[in-house]
């Protein structure tokens, strides 16, 4: 009969354990990009949740109404600077559309600077 010492009985254990957890990672491995932001993004709001449970009159009563109060500011924040930034980068993307578009139109004119 096969039998095995306390060690060997280890090692093989904690192989199988590191071998399961690979597998797992791998067929998991499309979820793991959403998870790490929301961990990152968790990780960083925290300090900003914090200040707003004390210092707001509605957060202190309960974190969740702090964590809907930074994703609010977060989300005006946001909706504000992209409100005043994507005018102008929308005239810029244009701007190199038009120039991209007159390239190609010179380039099959054929007044491109080679020797023909």
């Amino acid at each position: 009969m096969f039998s095995l010492d306390d060690r060997a009985g280890n090692v093989v254990t904690t192989v199988a354990l590191f071998m399961i957890a690979a597998i797992i990672l791998y067929l998991a491995r499309g979820a793991f990009p959403v998870l790490l932001l929301s961990v990152l993004c968790a990780y960083l709001l925290e300090p900003a949740v914090t200040w707003v449970q004390r210092h707001s009159r509605l957060g202190q009563k309960n974190r969740t109404w702090a964590i809907a109060q930074v994703y609010l500011i977060g989300t005006l924040v946001l909706g504000t600077l992209g409100y005043e930034v994507s005018p102008h980068l929308a005239a810029r993307v244009k701007g190199r559309k038009a120039a991209v578009a007159a390239m190609f139109d010179m380039e099959s004119v054929g007044t491109h600077g080679g020797d023909e």
